[in-house]
């Protein structure tokens, strides 16, 4: 009696799918970041031609043109669209960019040693653990246990968030990781 030999499926061909979706993400990615600093770039330099100032004026008019934009409104009003804190800071890095006359990037509006003098100072920091002020300081605690299901459960709040913020690239990589940890992971 011959005994009967199983080939098991290789999971290679599917592997190169997966990775060639996660190529094409990326590269979709890259173009749409390039996209939006050549955009902020052209509009900030197309600003300062046509006011030649790079004054508190200036810079608080350019932030206002942005957000106060109709097309901006539109798309922060649609479903799923963008949300109007993007423009904010990206009106934010603008502002930057055109009174230093530097490059606009996506992070340049938290950039500390790039910010306007005329903006305002912090907020005092209140005592730790005091609750009900806008300037309130927590601080995230030491984690010195953990389990994996406490990890899990940390992940699936901040694929929740990303989804809030329409971060779609950070919602796949947040579900990829917590599927590392945990196969059977669902939302």
């Amino acid at each position: 009696m011959s005994k009967s030999t199983k080939t098991l499926p290789s999971f290679d061909a599917t592997a190169e799918g997966i990775i060639e979706a996660h190529r094409i993400g990326d590269d979709a990615e890259r173009t749409k970041s390039e996209t939006i600093r050549e955009c902020m770039q052209k509009f900030v330099d197309t600003w300062f031609l046509t006011t030649g100032s790079r004054d508190q004026a200036s810079c608080k008019a350019l932030y206002s043109a942005i957000v106060n934009s109709q097309v901006v409104i539109d798309a922060c009003e649609g479903v799923g669209s963008m949300q109007i804190g993007t423009f904010k800071n990206y009106a934010g890095g603008a502002q930057r960019a055109l009174h230093f006359n530097i490059e606009w990037t996506p992070t340049l509006f938290q950039n500390k040693e790039r910010k306007l003098p005329w903006s305002k100072k912090p907020a005092t920091e209140k005592a730790e653990g005091t609750k009900g002020s806008a300037t309130d300081v927590r601080k995230a605690g030491k984690v010195q246990t953990t389990t994996d299901a406490e990890l899990i459960e940390t992940l699936r709040k901040a694929v929740q968030q990303a989804r809030l913020l329409n971060r779609h690239m950070t919602v796949g990589l947040l579900i990829d990781a917590a599927q590392e940890i945990d196969a059977s992971f669902k939302e």
